[in-house]
């Protein structure tokens, strides 16, 4: 697998400039049909299918009727119903360098969030928007998440573009507020037609996932990796991982992943870096990059980097500096009242150089407080006689359906009821239309162990998103189990359990 070095700024540009030559030239307008990146590590063009995609893109631009430029047109008039003041720019740079330390100033998003609400109320319709990111990513102390809704919408009401995409994907998400698709779609199509490439991600990643839609769901993908829209390079890696739409390509995946990477995405760097871990012909130079990368990720909050470094750890491939990321992503989990953060922060405290397994025994009854299934199965074994880090190291490499089983051999009930045992537990899987996005959440679901071992009569009793509850019930309808029995005999046993999407969990 061939990993570039840099993102090829050009490749994003060419066409872009050659319709400009073109146009001044001879009036004719043109849509480039071979887009080719490029870098002294690097030169590959798209497969067949992605030129497709990015010429029937062209071609329907071309063709659209004027009522999606009339509203364009209509937006760009209403940015002006309400312009800022000179001094509403003024202090609307201020705080654009203080957010992200330009011209030597240091960051400080606190002085930067209070510039940005006296921009705001100056009439700069960008201000609102940055105030809504800051306060959506929880950068400013004392500003709650859900107060991004209030900001996004007072930039979308002044015809803000970003604020209608940042609209749609909360709506999509339902992390700052209720999904509502009716909503999403409202701002959603406001964003289109304003050509925003986060909107062409939004409603690629929906369209990719639909029967029938496949094609044109890429092709606004692409649109948007063009524009340098890291989610959209993210999803394009996932599809070539994956085989979805496009042909199964790891080494196009890797490439794409790259670019996101370049532009931010930190689960690039946890898909990159484990789709890199899996090349046995990696160099060593490589697999330190493998460390970094999942490093960082896991500093950026990303469960599933945190757990592929734990077991990494116990391969002795990481340094400490990965132990150190373990430990600040389980900070942060715990801290956020995610069950997964007690566990890997005992198991920091349980390797390393200077281990300290009293404290990691606590942090393993936190978690078994927090109702966390890998601090119940490691406890359940260093209570059996294992010694605590190959406990640690038992449960960092083992699946949910090993700790039911092992919870069923030693579970003792007054009844002599035997418990069932899992035989085949598969993973939920993230509906496609929603892979791409940014949406984490937990299904609860019921059901009755039948006889031959089939889960019957699957309930749904809670939800943190109504778009993953099919996926749950799908997936729990494939599991198998042996049957509860009492005296040899089967008897019904019910089951509540709960079933996590994203991050890793």
């Amino acid at each position: 697998m061939h990993i570039p070095n840099k993102r090829p700024k050009a490749w994003f540009v060419i066409g872009g400039l050659i319709f400009a030559v073109v146009g001044v030239v001879a009036g004719v307008r043109f849509f480039s049909s071979n887009w080719t990146a490029s870098t002294s590590s690097l030169q590959f063009s798209l497969k067949p299918t992605a030129i497709q995609a990015m010429e029937s893109s062209a071609s329907a631009r071309d063709t659209q009727s004027g009522d999606a430029g009339f509203a364009v047109q209509q937006q760009e008039k209403k940015k002006l119903v309400n312009p800022s003041t000179p001094e509403g720019l003024r202090l609307l740079e201020q705080a654009r360098a203080l957010e992200i330390g330009l011209n030597g100033s240091p960051v400080d998003l606190q002085k930067a969030f209070a510039l940005y609400q006296k921009a705001a109320a100056l009439g700069s319709a960008e201000a609102w928007y940055r105030m809504g990111v800051l306060a959506r990513d929880e950068k400013v102390d004392g500003v709650d998440a859900k107060s991004a809704m209030k900001f996004f919408k007072e930039a979308a009401d002044a015809g803000y573009t970003d604020a209608y995409a940042a609209l749609a994907r909360a709506y999509m998400e339902g992390q700052l507020t209720k999904p509502h698709v009716a909503k999403a779609d409202f701002y959603l199509n406001l964003a289109l037609e304003a050509g925003s490439a986060e909107a062409m991600f939004l409603k690629g990643s929906l369209l990719v996932g639909t029967d029938g839609s496949e094609q044109v769901g890429l092709t606004l993908l692409m649109e948007a990796a063009k524009e340098g829209n890291a989610d959209a390079q993210y999803m394009i890696g996932r599809m070539y991982r994956d085989g979805m739409v496009v042909g199964r390509d790891m080494d196009m995946a890797a490439q794409w992943l790259h670019f996101a990477v370049e532009n931010g995405s930190v689960r690039a760097k946890t898909d990159l870096g484990l789709l890199m871990l899996n090349d046995k012909s990696l160099e060593a130079g490589q697999r330190e990059e493998v460390g970094r990368l999942l490093s960082e990720a896991a500093d950026a909050g990303n469960g599933k980097a945190a757990y592929a470094l734990a077991k990494l750890f116990f391969e002795g491939k990481p340094s400490l500096g990965a132990l150190t990321a373990i430990r600040e992503y389980a900070e942060n989990a715990y801290d956020s009242g995610r069950s997964d953060g007690a566990f890997l922060m005992a198991l920091s405290h349980a390797v390393g150089k200077n281990p300290d397994l009293d404290r990691a025994l606590q942090w393993l009854e936190m978690g078994k407080a927090d109702q966390s299934w890998r601090s119940q199965y490691a406890l359940l074994l260093i209570q059996g006689g294992a010694d605590t880090v190959n406990a640690f190291k038992t449960v960092a490499s083992s699946e949910f359906k090993d700790w039911m089983n092992a919870f069923a051999e030693t579970k003792s009930t007054s009844g002599n009821v035997t418990l069932p045992k899992f035989i085949e537990l598969t993973k939920p899987k993230m509906p496609d239309s929603l892979a791409a996005l940014n949406i984490k959440g937990t299904v609860t679901v019921a059901f009755v162990v039948a006889e031959d071992g089939t889960p019957q009569g699957i309930q749904v009793l809670k939800s943190s998103h109504p778009g993953l509850n099919d996926a749950a019930m799908k997936t729990v309808e494939t599991w198998k189990m042996t049957p509860a029995t009492k005296g040899g005999q089967y008897v019904p046993h019910k089951i509540r359990i709960p079933i996590s999407f994203g991050n890793g969990q």
